[in-house]
């Protein structure tokens, strides 16, 4: 819209990322905002407590940690702290279903990361579970693991059968491990590689946890792990190399947050990990205000594309959903007398 607005009666950003930025930690807010607040609480106090092994750099300990998790055979402390990330929505990748495909749509909804913080927070878990909450108290002064061992049993039943070989630290499929080169290297094109080159090229957002501050994720997923990926995938050939660091001004150019062009409408959800990119992002420039030229509605509540999904009555839609749908009825009808008018 912004290059060939000219031959569009209008269109509809639906969660459209428009800002660029290299590193996106914000992913991981919606979820400590509005997912179950004793399940984030107890990720975020275990996720400590790892670092904290991992900081101390005793090789028996953080050889336990793994260990608890069936991960043992890992290598990698950033492939190690990316799996047990995977059903909360580890760097680029996850197997089960995450906080990003929650949807107000039973039929295209899941219930893993409902699932996963149950086990989280089970309140009368069997023995053989509880008693993991101690097993590396030794290491934090004697303060148990507390939701350690739902969360690790998770890992083990949910995630670990994925991969089927058995080879937990290869790239096999299913598995655990990153650190191949040549897998990368593999130039078969797929939906994957597709998105990792434009993640690696020009969009960034690599999925990293904050500095400071509470942390869903291990404080070893920083950058430098994404781009290890977008290095071996794509070294310079002949006709074409990316960028040391994604080009993020070919991206920002269109306008980034501030994006504007007539008749684009843009829609967001309050809820999507996303939103920190989008148009209604906490991070951009306030008040967002719509106009007929200019639209653009927030639905409070929503999570990633929650508008792209609807049912033929739409009356009959949750209350938000469907006058968010009702929106964008009579935004597309205003697009298209706008047309007629100037046709």
């Amino acid at each position: 819209m912004k290059t060939y607005n000219s031959i569009f009666a209008g269109g509809i950003g639906s969660s459209a990322t428009t800002q660029a930025l290299l590193e996106y930690p914000q992913w991981y807010d919606p979820i400590i905002k509005y997912g179950p607040s004793d399940c984030t609480s107890r990720i975020i106090d275990i996720v400590g407590k790892i670092d904290t092994v991992i900081r101390s750099g005793d090789k028996q300990a953080i050889q336990k940690v793994k260990d608890v998790f069936g991960l043992g055979a890992l290598q990698s402390l950033g492939d190690f702290a990316m799996t047990i990330a995977f059903p909360i929505g580890g760097p680029m990748n996850y197997p089960t279903n995450t906080w990003q495909e929650l949807n107000w749509n039973e039929t295209y909804s899941s219930d893993d990361f409902w699932n996963f913080c149950s086990n989280v927070t089970n309140l009368d878990p069997p023995r053989s579970i509880g008693s993991v909450d101690t097993l590396l108290s030794n290491y934090t002064n004697g303060e148990p693991w507390t939701g350690l061992g739902g969360y690790a049993d998770y890992i083990k039943k949910v995630l670990l059968p994925t991969c089927e070989s058995g080879r937990i630290d290869s790239t096999d499929s299913g598995c655990f491990g990153t650190q191949n080169q040549t897998f990368y290297a593999d130039a078969t094109n797929s939906a994957s590689r597709s998105y990792l080159y434009s993640t690696c090229s020009e969009s960034g957002a690599y999925q990293v946890a904050p500095k400071s501050g509470p942390s869903l994720i291990s404080r070893v997923l920083q950058k430098d792990y994404t781009q290890q990926w977008c290095t071996w995938a794509f070294p310079a050939g002949k006709h074409n190399s990316i960028p040391k660091s994604p080009e993020l001004h070919y991206y920002n150019k269109y306008g980034g947050w501030n994006i504007k062009a007539e008749n684009l409408a843009l829609i967001d959800g309050s809820t999507d990990v996303w939103l920190d990119l989008c148009y209604h992002s906490d991070l951009a420039p306030k008040p967002r205000v719509s106009s007929d030229k200019y639209p653009s509605y927030l639905i409070a509540g929503a999570g990633h594309h929650w508008d792209s999904y609807g049912i033929k009555d739409v009356d009959a839609e949750p209350a938000y959903i469907r006058e968010a749908h009702k929106w964008e009825i009579r935004t597309v009808t205003r697009f298209l007398q706008f047309w007629a008018e100037k046709h």
